[in-house]
């Protein structure tokens, strides 16, 4: 791997860094990306953000039908408890599980969409990412710059970027 070396600290740096790691000075002014592959990158990234969320969809899906087996469970015991017992405990106890199923509803589809979307991610998205960033000769950083500017905070291609 080639290195560069920074003028301001002398410091020597990876090809692909824009800025100094250890005196943050900018080693280049603007970024090399033309005009024409930035809309081609914007393009590409919107494209990846409705890709993670058709597999968020997907995995939707599977979440709320397993869910949906255990409400129905929920309520056949419910129903079992109304049905052969007359005091108040067991309303307790219904109301009780109510609350812990619907607690543990959210918390299974927040778990599952952030696994599916991150699976999906590192599975393919990643590396199609990367090629596609070679063979427009496309920096990450500059990437990362575009994909921030484009992006909503809350899109699921935001969140993952961090780690790319």
């Amino acid at each position: 791997m080639k290195t560069l070396q920074c003028h301001n600290c002398g410091a020597k740096l990876s090809q692909y860094t824009y800025k100094c790691e250890y005196c943050q000075s900018v080693l280049f002014a603007d970024s090399p990306l033309s005009a024409e592959n930035k809309t081609k990158v914007i393009q590409a990234i919107k494209g990846w953000e409705n890709t993670l969320v058709a597999a968020k969809d997907n995995n939707d899906s599977k979440v709320f039908g397993g869910c949906l087996v255990i409400f129905l469970a929920w309520g056949a015991i419910s129903y079992g408890i109304y049905r052969f017992n007359n005091s108040q405990v067991p309303y307790f106890i219904v109301g009780l599980l109510a609350t812990v199923f619907f607690v543990l509803f959210g918390a299974i589809v927040n778990i599952y969409e952030d696994k599916s979307i991150r699976q999906k991610f590192n599975q393919s998205l990643r590396r199609e990412m990367d090629d596609y960033l070679l063979s427009i000769n496309c920096h990450k950083t500059d990437f990362k710059n575009i994909a921030f500017e484009v992006l909503e905070k809350d899109s699921w291609l935001y969140k993952v970027l961090s780690d790319f």
